[in-house]
């Protein structure tokens, strides 16, 4: 397990590729209402010019401002319709 996750860690750190991990946040009725990040590796935190520590467990509203999560929730939803990652360009 050590090693598995010693892989994970120096491939999620090192691809050039912006990658985050997100924790979904469901209603009684099971709908995603919001997303908290859990992790984000160093492209990722660099283009938004922030740091993990000001980022984690918060949601897109409070990361990149107000209407952030409805601007993302059609990626989300094909992300969790499709049950794959998504791969999107964006501009900030």
């Amino acid at each position: 397990v050590r090693a598995s996750e010693e892989k994970y860690r120096t491939l999620f750190a090192n691809m050039g590729e912006e990658v985050h991990y997100w924790r979904l946040i469901r209603d009684e009725s099971g709908q995603v209402v919001t997303w908290l990040l859990e992790d984000a590796n160093p492209p990722a935190l660099r283009i938004w010019g922030k740091r993990l520590e000001e980022v984690r467990n918060k949601t897109p509203d409070e990361i990149f401002g107000q209407g952030a999560t409805e601007h993302y929730r059609p990626y989300v939803e094909k992300a969790l319709k499709t049950h794959s990652p998504l791969v999107f360009e964006d501009y900030f």
